[in-house]
């Protein structure tokens, strides 16, 4: 079998493909202009969501902190209610002790003060 292509197919031929490489060549490069011009807003974008992630992490850590200071807080207040009804009972105690001091003999005045100030 043999095909016989004269000139003037050769020819059409030639500038239909010419024109289809031209045309996809345009194509491309429109493509590539088009990604180009949202590569700067997508890099931003991006930058700004590492700034926002980073920001979320220091958040994180603060509010870590800020608990274990209100439980140091919490634990500190615990601990001067304790101290406060420890206070008010031992001076409701010695008060009442001291009132008594009037009818103790100097026996008792000496063990009860030897008992107070150890």
């Amino acid at each position: 079998m043999v095909i016989n292509i004269d000139k003037k197919q050769l020819i059409l031929f030639a500038i239909g493909l010419i024109l289809i490489t031209v045309i996809v060549s345009i194509l491309a490069s429109r493509v590539d202009t088009s990604v180009s011009s949202v590569d700067p807003y997508q890099q931003k974008i991006d930058s700004l969501n590492i700034e926002l992630k980073n920001i979320r992490n220091r958040q994180d850590i603060l509010s870590s902190q800020i608990r274990r200071y209100k439980d140091s807080v919490n634990i500190s207040n615990a601990r001067i209610d304790s101290l406060g009804k420890e206070l008010t009972s031992t001076q409701i105690y010695y008060g009442k002790k001291i009132k008594d001091l009037s009818g103790y003999s100097s026996a008792e005045l000496y063990k009860f003060l030897t008992e107070r100030y150890k």
